[in-house]
C-alpha cells in the first residue's frame, strides 16, 4: 500500500464572458469546461460526519474538481486572493451538448493551456454519486498510479504560495483495469460516463478506483473538507495542511515540502496509513472543517 502526495491544479476557474453567460438573476450560467483543470467551490446537499463519528446531513461549501456545466454566485469582494473563492458554484447534470456527443479530448498539458485540445475536459477524481472515483489522471505518466493495493491513501492536494491545501482524501478499493475503447467494463451511473468516461481518449490503459466509503465501523474513509454552509464570509477558504505534522507521523519525508506537480509515492502498511488519516482528519476538524463523505448527483 501507498500513501500518496498527489499535485492537482489549484487555481479557481476563472468565469468570464467566453464560458458563461450573466442570468436575469445577476448569477451566471457556466458551461462545461473546455480548457486546463480548475478547483472551484461548490455548494451542495451532501453528508458529513460529526465528532462523535455520526453521519449528518446539510448544505456543505467545499472545494473540488467539476468540469460539467454550473451556475455561479459571484461572492461579496471581501477576500481577493488565491486561498479564497471569487464565486460559488451549484452543479448542474453533466448532460453532453448534441453537438460534442461524440468528442473526446486527447490530451491537455495542465501547465500550458495553449497544448489543450478542444473537448470536453473529464472530471477525475470525481466525489458525486454513490461513491468517490479515480480513473485516469496521471496515470500515464507513471503506471505506479495503475497498480495500487486497496487501502492506499491519496491525498488530492493543490500547491497555492509555497502551502499545500487538501481538497479530496481518497481510501482505494480494489483498482479494475480497462481500456478506454471499452468503458462499459466499468459498472457506473451515465451521469459519470458522460461527465468523465466518455471524454476520455481512446486506447488508453488505466485503472478505475472506487473511493472507500464511510462506515460506522469502517477505521478510514474517503472524503472531502466542507463547511457547514450557513452564509459566513469565510465559507469560500480553502483547507491548508500541515506538511510537517504529516512527516512527523511517518517519521521521514512523505510529504515533500518543495513538489509543485505530479506525485510522490511513499510504501507504507496499514498502520502507518492509519496514523497518518487521524493526523489529516484532526487538521481538517481543527481547520473548521468537517469531512463531507456523500455527494449525490444533481437533479435534473
Amino acid at each position: 500500500m501507498h500513501i500518496i502526495q498527489f499535485i492537482h491544479p489549484g487555481i479557481e476557474f476563472p468565469v468570464s464572458d467566453t464560458n458563461a453567460e450573466m442570468r436575469a438573476d445577476g448569477r451566471y450560467n457556466v458551461h462545461w469546461n473546455t480548457g486546463k483543470h480548475y478547483r472551484r467551490l461548490v455548494k451542495h446537499y451532501g453528508d458529513y460526519v460529526d465528532v462523535g463519528g455520526v453521519c449528518q446531513n446539510a448544505e456543505l461549501s467545499f472545494w473540488t474538481e467539476w468540469e460539467g456545466p454550473t451556475t455561479a454566485t459571484r461572492l461579496a469582494d471581501t477576500v481577493r486572493d488565491a486561498i479564497h473563492a471569487r464565486y460559488q458554484h451549484t452543479i448542474q447534470c453533466p448532460a453532453v451538448p448534441e453537438d460534442m456527443l461524440n468528442t473526446r479530448r486527447e490530451r491537455c498539458d495542465d501547465n500550458n493551456n495553449d497544448e489543450c485540445e478542444e473537448g470536453l475536459q473529464n472530471t477525475d477524481p470525481c466525489i458525486f454519486g454513490d461513491s468517490f472515483k479515480y480513473c485516469c489522471c496521471q496515470q500515464s505518466e507513471n503506471g505506479m498510479l495503475r497498480w495500487l493495493e486497496a487501502g492506499s491513501l491519496i491525498l488530492f492536494v493543490s500547491r497555492i504560495l509555497g502551502e499545500y491545501y487538501l481538497d479530496t482524501v481518497f481510501v482505494t478499493g480494489r483498482g479494475i483495469e480497462y481500456l478506454t475503447d471499452m468503458t462499459n467494463a466499468i459498472v457506473c451511473s451515465h451521469q459519470y460516463r458522460d461527465l468523465t468516461l466518455d471524454r476520455l481518449p481512446l486506447g488508453r490503459n488505466y485503472t478505475f478506483y472506487r473511493g472507500v466509503g464511510f462506515a460506522a465501523d469502517a477505521p478510514i474513509y474517503s472524503f472531502v473538507p466542507s463547511k457547514i454552509y450557513a452564509g459566513a464570509a469565510d465559507d469560500n477558504g480553502r483547507c491548508r495542511l500541515d506538511v510537517a505534522g504529516i512527516n512527523g507521523v511517518v517519521g521521514c519525508e512523505a510529504f515533500s515540502p518543495r513538489l509543485t506537480q505530479k506525485f510522490k509515492c511513499t510504501v507504507a502498511d496499514r498502520d502507518l496509513i492509519q496514523n497518518v488519516w487521524n493526523e489529516v482528519v484532526r487538521q481538517v476538524r481543527d481547520g473548521g472543517f468537517v469531512p463531507g463523505v456523500r455527494f449525490g448527483w444533481p437533479r435534473p
